[in-house]
């Protein structure tokens, strides 16, 4: 249950990012004027197929990385290490 709710939640937030008009928004909105009705809604389907997978594979991701706290140190002395920020360590 508890990976529904997370699952719902990124859906839900990955949807209010494509709220605002963009390149999706738009290009349904275009094929819907150009087209018929359907080709938009066809088209709309495909984007939320692809919300749906990537917002699966996100959550799955992050409670991998929860239950593996050691990769995010490692991650993180890796990203300090290749940035700038290691210089304002050293000092």
């Amino acid at each position: 249950m508890e990976f529904l709710n997370t699952f719902l939640l990124a859906v839900l937030v990955a949807f209010v990012g494509f709220m605002p008009p963009g390149m999706i928004n738009m290009t349904s909105l275009k094929m819907s004027l150009e087209h018929h009705r359907k080709q938009a809604v066809l088209f709309v389907l495909g984007a939320v197929t692809v919300i749906l997978v990537q917002s699966f594979i996100a959550v799955t991701f992050a409670k991998y990385l929860a239950k593996n706290p050691q990769i995010i140190e490692y991650l993180t002395y890796c990203l300090l290490y290749t940035s700038d920020a290691a210089d304002d360590l050293l000092c």
